[in-house]
């Protein structure tokens, strides 16, 4: 059995990642190896992250442990639960239930943020040029 322990500094955003994996239609179950929070302060606010890291098992008996921000706060190190993982790159799998509604929402609100700003700004140009 091989074994792999792989991180994921550039492997896109989280949304990709976890897109990638559910629409793989491979999952395996997994044990949580353990749960941790991290506090960043940001603007004099604590921005809590939950962290899990995932041991499972692929369909070709390759042994992969990856790290995770979100997912529930409830789980703990021991705890079983089902990952989603894409064939050829199983070190980009996820614990994250599908909610590609939930991702979509997200870039449709980011877009239109984006644009009213580019709105905004553009007819700032117009009046002081």
């Amino acid at each position: 059995m091989t074994h792999m322990t792989l991180m994921r500094p550039d492997a896109g955003t989280a949304c990709d990642v976890r897109r990638a994996a559910w629409e793989s239609g491979l999952t395996a179950q997994a044990r949580v190896v353990r749960a941790w929070v991290t506090v960043q302060m940001v603007n004099d606010v604590a921005r809590r992250t939950q962290w899990h890291e995932y041991d499972f098992t692929t369909a070709d008996g390759v042994a992969v442990r990856f790290k995770e921000a979100g997912g529930p706060t409830g789980r703990r190190a021991g705890d079983e639960t089902l990952v989603y993982y894409a064939g050829d790159e199983p070190d980009k799998a996820t614990a994250s239930d599908p909610e590609p509604g939930k991702d979509m929402f997200r870039a449709g609100l980011g877009l239109v943020i984006t644009g009213v700003g580019v709105v905004g700004l553009t007819s700032v140009m117009i009046q002081y040029w």
